[in-house]
């Protein structure tokens, strides 16, 4: 043990030495001790926070997305939320023709979902139109972008509400659930049928353009409602033709590929019946934000956070950063099975000079060392800034405010109401930077 412990006291000389040095920061060995070995290190947790939550739809892009949010639902503390998605269909092949007297048996929109929200006792409604206007694959479109449609809803049953399966709350692998949704057999025979060999068959451009795709989006719910996860790119995705001929009983496909745009959209109705300190908060008036601080998905809210008299506390001295690790405690007044937190959050800034918003530096290190990922047992999160801080610190980094948001913002639903810097409720829960530090004399 006396050995370890010399080694230990030798190593921490060594990178004192090796850190005066050196004019830059050095990265290696950031964040990798253990508590334990934190040798005459000094704690500090009394760092100020400054924090408050806002809305998350600033550049948010909601095009190709690798999943997509459909649904109607009323959550305790965001409110109103209702969702739709744009989306175009390929060919199954070129030339398409339907034989002899074809003639439209049934028409069936197939969308594979999981990841519920809100009680799946609760259904919602679901309209489906036609788009009559082009959505180019090629173009980023960002929230509030709306494209034309025809004013038909083309569901053979428009009244019918839609369940999410209970079990797919927490499924990820879209290998559970799908709806199957009937779609008018007129529309498939005026629309597809009609063409049956036609020039609008002859490529994926012509196609295209004859069939600009489907507009499907909630449009009622039953009680407080639900919303789900969809996969447009899962091969089971995807518009059939059902129809006969005088040769026999037929199906084409309509599929979803990575050619085909896909464009969400995300109506939020501007927070009306949401949690009063997030209206106090989205009217900027902060007063409550040390009590309370909230984070949503698809696009809604995230909380502004920033370390105001951090390098003023460290000024003139050389230190080196074990560890430092911003601690965020869920307010567990929502029921995560059916309003389900973020799995994992993590941190973001924008960079003004050239308007891009880049993460931490310590999130590049991957999930194992940059953490964020919600802890049942301890109910919050834990987030390593290390590197952040110790460039902070240093004036090599960035002092620009963060943002704490989830790892996937647009292609779920999640809500998270967490404790702000200086709760009346429980201090212990307090959002808080706890930081382990040596430092070094000259």
């Amino acid at each position: 043990m006396k050995v370890q412990k010399k080694y230990c006291i030798l190593l921490l000389i060594a990178l004192a030495l090796f850190v005066a040095c050196k004019k830059e920061p050095n990265n290696v060995g950031l964040g990798l001790q253990s508590e334990d070995e934190l040798l005459n290190a000094t704690f500090l947790d009394t760092t100020t926070i400054k924090a408050y939550s806002v809305l998350h739809n600033d550049s948010a892009v909601v095009s190709g997305m690798v999943a997509n949010v459909l649904g109607d639902v009323v959550d305790p503390v965001f409110g109103h939320l209702q969702t739709g998605v744009y989306t175009q269909f390929w060919l199954e092949s070129y030339g398409a023709n339907f034989g002899t007297n074809p003639q439209a048996d049934s028409l069936v929109l197939t969308l594979t979902y999981a990841l519920s929200y809100g009680d799946t006792l609760n259904g919602f409604k679901l309209g489906v139109y036609e788009l009559t206007e082009d959505i180019d694959r090629t173009k980023k479109y960002y929230l509030g972008t709306t494209f034309s449609v025809n004013n038909e809803n083309l569901l053979a049953s428009p009244n019918d509400y839609w369940y999410p399966t209970p079990s797919v709350s927490s499924d990820s692998s879209f290998a559970n659930a799908v709806f199957r949704i009937p779609l008018k057999t007129s529309f498939g025979d005026t629309k597809f049928i009609a063409k049956s060999g036609g020039a609008e068959y002859e490529s994926s451009s012509a196609f295209l353009n004859y069939f600009k795709g489907l507009y499907i989006v909630a449009e009622d719910k039953k009680g407080d409602g639900s919303a789900v996860t969809v996969s447009l790119l899962n091969s089971r995705s995807r518009l059939t033709l059902y129809y006969h001929n005088d040769d026999g009983n037929y199906a084409y496909t309509f599929p979803i590929n990575d050619s085909t745009a896909r464009v969400s959209t995300l109506n939020h109705f501007d927070y009306q019946g949401c949690h009063a300190d997030l209206q106090a908060q989205l009217n900027h008036n902060y007063d409550k934000a040390d009590e309370r601080l909230f984070v949503q998905s698809s696009y809604g809210i995230k909380t502004i956070l920033n370390f105001p008299y951090l390098k003023n506390t460290f000024a003139n001295k050389k230190v080196i950063i074990h560890k430092a690790e911003l601690v965020v405690s869920r307010y567990d007044d929502l029921d995560t099975n059916t309003y389900p937190c973020p799995t994992a959050l993590t941190c973001n800034y924008y960079n003004k000079e050239d308007a891009t918003y880049y993460s931490v530096a310590d999130a590049v290190l991957g999930s194992t060392y940059f953490g964020g990922t919600f802890d049942v047992s301890t109910n919050e999160y834990r987030i390593n800034l290390t590197k952040h801080i110790q460039y902070l610190i240093d004036g090599s980094g960035t002092d620009a405010d963060l943002n704490l948001i989830p790892t996937v913002v647009g292609s779920r639903l999640s809500s998270l109401s967490v404790y702000g810097a200086n709760p009346t409720a429980d201090k212990s829960k307090r959002l808080r930077l706890e930081i382990y530090y040596t430092e070094f004399k000259d």
